[in-house]
């Protein structure tokens, strides 16, 4: 495990020096995020030397899954491993035996974490160009994915004719959803299908795919990418949607009803995109291997949240493969906006995106070009919506350098040197601030590896830059405002100062507790007022010791401010363990005098009713 920052701006430049000092870290240059931990999953030699791995990966609230062709790993937060088979022993694990076509068994997995049911669903196909091909689906039996799954094997074509490809993985409120490209097992059009199963089966304490939905025979254009839904919405207020690029033209399929009443699918609104060439293969420092990723198709889960639809595809611009990110209105399917991102000299490429309910976007992909040591990479950008609603990204992170110019073909002399087919970046459970991304990487010149990264979204009151903001930054801008810090990391409300009234702004307005709560208990409350009756007409207090309005003293406009919650609820209810010394509590007299105003404050606001 690596752990390294990335930082610039106001917010990240004064953090360095407290973060480098606290974790020892590396530093690079970004605005809007930091790459928090980096670690490697899987190489090429554990997938049992598969070519592309397919990078896929998913996060949870206690562990990190990688599934990738060949392999399955579980690693906790930090990196460390928690299971480790490969591809093939996971689906028998869970149930099923993958068939095996053109000796390959299992492949393409994909795999997703719905945080509103704690569950982690998988998906795979097998039969590789062989009649017998079938899909592989799975769910987890509980929020933790080394407790085991229970998995489904059904198959791809009846008449055993086609054969199921690059499935693609989805799910709302209501269902579950596959979609997958038909090749003929000899001769045909390549044709589309999609497959819908109510959620409700796949979590019932017997799982099953009994009620299974099936749209077979569809046309086929293109790849059609399933959406990942992220506010837990449904077919009753959404349509499920499949997605498939077209050059200038995102076109997509809408599935409506119930699974209750019955589902139809039907073709959507197309979307018009800014025309743009296909990207054609990525260059490397040695100039003879190029990457095969002209591939211009949604390979990676396009996103909805609220009412936008997010997706992500390599395009051509000049003479570089660059990355075209879009936002569409999951109403009209009128394109919001939409941009590129670039990387000085080099062609990027398989990017995958996240969305969080805040407006941050994550977009990962690997990277390479032809001047010195521009080796196939992993990297992140972070972009932020601004007061219209614009994106604004920052430029690429690097994650993991890679090491060599690569170049494997397993000894096919077919002369292709694959990469991708895919990746994947996604939201954290625990905070809409911290996101992950699964990147591959040139680990040596015949060898990919895949780079598991985790990115924090910088913003005021997380101090300790770990995309939480909880007790730990109370305490340690308590501790700054006693110590009369001016490093401006702490400057909260962003006024140029460091004072009490930051305090306020990190726990009342960020937090949401209420003027009062001086112990953070979700309550005010006696235990609040004796807090305050211990700072009364003390200065260089904060609110944690009574100054409720933050103006550097405590005084009775702050008994008023408790007096006017008192016994009122707000805020999480962190509770504060304070990281300083007691201040004594004063004489019985100040006490009485305190508790004596407080009296007469009441009776006045009693008699005026």
């Amino acid at each position: 495990m690596r752990r390294c920052v990335v930082v610039q701006g106001k917010v990240a430049v004064v953090a360095v020096a407290m973060f480098v000092a606290a974790v020892g870290v590396s530093v690079a240059q970004a605005q809007l995020g930091v790459v928090d931990l980096h670690f490697t999953a899987s190489d090429r030699a554990a997938s049992g030397n598969l070519i592309p791995p397919d990078t896929m990966g998913a996060v949870g609230p206690t562990q990190i899954v990688e599934l990738i062709n060949g392999r399955y790993k579980v690693f906790d937060r930090e990196g460390s491993q928690l299971a480790n088979t490969s591809l093939n022993q996971f689906w028998t694990n869970a149930g099923v035996t993958p068939l095996t076509g053109n000796g390959v068994g299992a492949f393409d997995p994909r795999v997703v974490y719905d945080p509103y049911v704690q569950r982690w669903y998988a998906s795979a196909v097998d039969g590789a160009a062989s009649a017998s091909s079938g899909y592989l689906l799975s769910v987890s039996d509980t929020a933790n994915p080394t407790d085991g799954w229970t998995a489904f094997h059904f198959d791809a074509d009846a008449t055993n004719t086609r054969w199921a490809d690059f499935d693609m993985l989805g799910f709302d409120r209501d269902g579950v959803y596959i979609s997958a490209n038909m090749f003929a097992v000899s001769s045909g059009a390549v044709q589309r299908q999609v497959y819908a199963i109510p959620k409700s089966d796949l979590l019932s304490a017997t799982p099953t795919i009994a009620n299974i939905k099936s749209f077979t025979g569809l046309s086929f254009t293109s790849t059609a990418q399933a959406v990942v839904v992220m506010d837990n919405t449904g077919l009753s207020d959404y349509p499920m949607t499949f997605w498939r690029a077209d050059a200038g033209i995102a076109r997509h399929d809408q599935l409506s009803g119930s699974f209750e009443t019955g589902l139809s699918l039907s073709s959507g609104v197309n979307t018009l995109l800014t025309t743009m060439n296909a990207p054609t293969n990525a260059r490397q420092p040695n100039g003879t291997s190029n990457l095969e990723v002209d591939d211009d198709r949604f390979s990676s889960n396009l996103v909805r949240i609220g009412n936008s639809i997010w997706g992500v595809q390599t395009r051509k611009q000049g003479s570089n493969d660059v990355v075209r990110w879009f936002e569409i209105d999951a109403t009209t399917y009128v394109k919001k906006q939409e941009g590129v991102i670039t990387l000085a000299g080099q062609d990027i490429y398989y990017p995958s995106i996240a969305v969080n309910a805040s407006g941050n976007v994550v977009i990962g992909f690997s990277g390479s070009g032809p001047g010195a040591g521009q080796y196939p990479s992993a990297y992140a950008a972070v972009g932020v919506a601004g007061s219209v609603g614009a994106m604004t990204f920052d430029a690429p992170m690097l994650i993991q350098a890679g090491v060599a110019s690569y170049y494997q073909d397993n000894g096919s002399a077919s002369g292709r040197n694959r990469w991708g087919d895919y990746s994947a970046t996604v939201t954290d459970p625990t905070s809409d601030y911290i996101f992950w991304t699964f990147q591959e990487y040139a680990k040596d010149a015949s060898n990919w590896a895949v780079e598991i990264g985790k990115i924090v979204i910088l913003r005021p009151g997380d101090f300790n830059i770990d995309g939480y903001i909880d007790a730990t930054d109370v305490n340690s801008l308590h501790s700054a405002l006693h110590a009369s810090s001016s490093d401006l990391l702490y400057d909260v409300n962003d006024d140029g100062m460091v004072t009490s009234a930051d305090m306020r702004a990190l726990v009342v307005d960020l937090f949401g507790y209420l003027p009062g709560d001086a112990n953070l208990s979700g309550t005010v409350n006696l235990d609040d007022l004796a807090i305050f009756q211990n700072n009364y007409l003390l200065s260089g207090r904060d609110f944690l010791e009574g100054d409720f309005n933050g103006n550097g003293i405590v005084n009775l406009d702050d008994l008023a401010m408790f007096q006017n919650h008192y016994l009122q609820s707000g805020g999480p209810g962190l509770g504060f363990s304070p990281n300083f010394a007691v201040i004594p509590v004063p004489e019985p007299g100040s006490a009485l005098l305190v508790l004596g105003t407080m009296g007469g404050m009441v009776l006045t606001r009693r008699r005026r009713r």
